[in-house]
């Protein structure tokens, strides 16, 4: 089976040499990194970490915007572009937002942006429709655009409408603060142009334990709104620690292989479940060959 990490953070606990190896022995043929040296001073009310407020790696550019960038994701996805592919963190305020954009675009590895929006001010500029550029750019270079925004999908249903084309990825499972959070979630699945990243599920769902049954309803439901071809399986597995801790359950940490393997061994998924939600899903929306 053709199976895609559709988010991995390398350069912060293992190079890309290393992580292949890992790749190899749990049977996963690609990877897409969302490079992140440090999570910074761990508060996750920030949208980015770092001993300055901003995630690393990046840099300023004025007028208190920080600028990510991936030199070690660009390297890799160079070096082995059939195991490692990219997307670059933006800054919806970033003067020279269209530049960054098409540079990625023109980056033989470049697969899409994520845009983070945790900050009450940020968020509450996209719920008032104030932050479309970035939307805009991405619909145009053809890439898909991935958010990480904590249980507030809704807000960006005004981008999902204005943008049919533009496959917009909800990260996390939408990072669901409550069943609600969840339902809100599901019920955006009615535009065709909208996925969700099934990652950090068991901590998402309260799961006990490998192999983490609590969390099957929850994916039967998703996968009843939004179908097997738009759900893209992630580990994201060097932040399962972080994202433990911050929500105050580390115990609840987990591996990279197991955060596969609840999804090979999970009875409920059939092989052609497995196929579009471990790999084929990602292939089709960052259109990357295997």
């Amino acid at each position: 089976m053709d199976i895609v990490d559709a988010q991995i953070h390398l350069f912060m606990t293992m190079d890309d040499d290393e992580a292949v190896r890992v790749m190899d022995s749990l049977g996963i043929r690609s990877a897409l990194i969302d490079e992140a040296w440090d999570f910074g001073d761990n508060d996750p009310s920030k949208t980015t970490g770092g001993a300055g407020g901003e995630l690393m790696p990046s840099w300023p550019v004025g007028g208190g915007v920080h600028r990510p960038v991936a030199p070690g994701a660009i390297a890799a996805s160079m070096r082995r572009p059939d195991r490692f592919g990219y997307f670059l963190r933006i800054n919806a305020r970033d003067p020279d937002l269209d530049f960054v954009m098409r540079s990625v675009a023109a980056s033989p590895g470049g697969r899409g942006f994520r845009l983070d929006v945790r900050a009450p001010d940020d968020l509450a500029a996209y719920e008032e429709g104030h932050h479309d550029a970035p939307f805009r750019i991405a619909e145009r270079l053809g890439l898909p655009m991935f958010l990480f925004s904590v249980g507030r999908a809704p807000a960006f249903e005004r981008y999902i409408r204005a943008h049919p084309s533009l496959p917009i990825i909800f990260d996390h499972c939408g990072l669901p603060q409550s069943a609600g959070d969840f339902d809100r979630l599901l019920d955006l699945a009615r535009y065709p142009n909208t996925y969700v990243k099934w990652s950090h599920a068991p901590l998402m769902f309260h799961a006990s334990r490998f192999p983490f049954p609590e969390v099957r309803p929850h994916l039967a439901r998703a996968l009843d709104a939004f179908g097997r071809e738009r759900i893209m399986w992630a580990s994201d597995f060097t932040a399962i620690d972080f994202a433990a801790r911050v929500h105050g359950r580390p115990e609840s940490t987990y591996s990279w292989a197991e955060a596969l393997y609840y999804m090979r061994c999970n009875p409920e998924l059939s092989e052609d479940d497995q196929e579009w939600v471990l790999g084929r899903t990602a292939r089709t929306v960052l259109n990357w060959a295997g």
